[in-house]
Protein backbone atom coordinates (compact mmCIF):
# COMPACT_ATOMS: atom_id res chain seq x y z
CA UNK A 1 0.00 0.00 0.00
CA UNK A 2 1.33 3.39 -0.92
CA UNK A 3 -0.01 6.65 0.40
CA UNK A 4 -2.59 7.10 3.11
CA UNK A 5 -5.46 4.71 3.58
CA UNK A 6 -9.11 5.66 3.31
CA UNK A 7 -11.37 5.09 6.32
CA UNK A 8 -13.18 2.41 4.31
CA UNK A 9 -9.90 0.47 4.00
CA UNK A 10 -9.14 0.38 7.72
CA UNK A 11 -10.86 -2.91 8.56
CA UNK A 12 -9.20 -4.80 5.74
CA UNK A 13 -5.83 -3.27 6.48
CA UNK A 14 -6.02 -4.12 10.19
CA UNK A 15 -6.95 -7.74 9.63
CA UNK A 16 -4.63 -8.61 6.72
CA UNK A 17 -1.85 -9.54 9.14
CA UNK A 18 -3.98 -11.50 11.62
CA UNK A 19 -2.65 -14.98 12.38
CA UNK A 20 -4.66 -17.94 11.14
CA UNK A 21 -5.33 -18.92 14.77
CA UNK A 22 -7.56 -15.85 15.15
CA UNK A 23 -9.81 -16.84 12.25
CA UNK A 24 -9.83 -20.50 13.32
CA UNK A 25 -10.92 -19.59 16.84
CA UNK A 26 -13.69 -17.21 15.77
CA UNK A 27 -14.98 -19.53 13.02
CA UNK A 28 -15.01 -22.51 15.38
CA UNK A 29 -16.91 -20.63 18.08
CA UNK A 30 -19.42 -19.26 15.56
CA UNK A 31 -20.09 -22.79 14.29
CA UNK A 32 -20.30 -24.32 17.77
CA UNK A 33 -22.57 -21.63 19.20
CA UNK A 34 -24.83 -21.20 16.16
CA UNK A 35 -28.45 -21.70 17.23
CA UNK A 36 -30.06 -21.10 13.86
CA UNK A 37 -30.24 -17.33 14.19
CA UNK A 38 -27.15 -16.20 16.10
CA UNK A 39 -23.92 -17.26 17.75
CA UNK A 40 -22.94 -15.57 21.02
CA UNK A 41 -19.77 -16.23 22.99
CA UNK A 42 -17.64 -14.56 25.60
CA UNK A 43 -14.48 -12.65 24.77
CA UNK A 44 -12.63 -14.85 27.27
CA UNK A 45 -13.67 -17.94 25.31
CA UNK A 46 -12.28 -16.62 22.04
CA UNK A 47 -9.02 -15.51 23.67
CA UNK A 48 -8.62 -18.99 25.15
CA UNK A 49 -9.38 -20.59 21.77
CA UNK A 50 -6.82 -18.39 19.99
CA UNK A 51 -4.13 -19.22 22.55
CA UNK A 52 -4.93 -22.94 22.21
CA UNK A 53 -4.77 -22.74 18.40
CA UNK A 54 -1.40 -20.96 18.41
CA UNK A 55 2.09 -21.89 19.54
CA UNK A 56 3.14 -18.27 20.03
CA UNK A 57 0.18 -16.06 21.00
CA UNK A 58 -0.63 -15.09 24.57
CA UNK A 59 -3.69 -13.24 25.83
CA UNK A 60 -1.58 -10.10 26.28
CA UNK A 61 -0.29 -10.22 22.69
CA UNK A 62 -3.82 -10.83 21.37
CA UNK A 63 -5.10 -7.72 23.12
CA UNK A 64 -2.03 -5.54 22.39
CA UNK A 65 -2.14 -6.25 18.66
CA UNK A 66 -5.90 -5.84 18.36
CA UNK A 67 -6.53 -9.41 17.22
CA UNK A 68 -10.07 -9.27 18.65
CA UNK A 69 -11.04 -6.42 16.31
CA UNK A 70 -12.55 -8.71 13.69
CA UNK A 71 -15.92 -7.03 13.27
CA UNK A 72 -15.24 -5.27 9.96
CA UNK A 73 -13.74 -8.37 8.36
CA UNK A 74 -16.80 -10.45 9.26
CA UNK A 75 -19.20 -7.69 8.21
CA UNK A 76 -17.52 -7.70 4.79
CA UNK A 77 -18.38 -11.42 4.60
CA UNK A 78 -22.08 -10.86 5.34
CA UNK A 79 -22.27 -11.01 9.13
CA UNK A 80 -23.87 -8.55 11.51
CA UNK A 81 -21.44 -8.46 14.43
CA UNK A 82 -22.15 -6.99 17.85
CA UNK A 83 -19.54 -6.59 20.56
CA UNK A 84 -21.06 -5.94 23.98
CA UNK A 85 -18.99 -4.92 26.97
CA UNK A 86 -20.01 -3.61 30.37
CA UNK A 87 -20.50 0.09 30.86
CA UNK A 88 -19.03 2.19 33.65
CA UNK A 89 -21.29 0.86 36.41
CA UNK A 90 -21.97 -2.63 34.97
CA UNK A 91 -20.27 -5.93 35.61
CA UNK A 92 -20.49 -8.79 33.12
CA UNK A 93 -18.30 -10.59 30.61
CA UNK A 94 -17.84 -8.95 27.17
CA UNK A 95 -19.46 -10.95 24.35
CA UNK A 96 -19.49 -11.21 20.59
CA UNK A 97 -22.74 -11.95 18.74
CA UNK A 98 -22.79 -12.97 15.07
CA UNK A 99 -25.96 -12.95 12.95
CA UNK A 100 -26.53 -13.12 9.23
CA UNK A 101 -26.56 -9.56 7.92
CA UNK A 102 -29.85 -10.21 6.12
CA UNK A 103 -31.53 -11.43 9.32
Amino acid sequence: MTGPMAPSELGAWQTQEFPEAVWTAFNTLIARRWNGSAATFRQDDVVKAIVEASDTLTSDVIRERGYLNVEEAYRAKGWRVTYDKPGFNESYHPTFTFRRASA
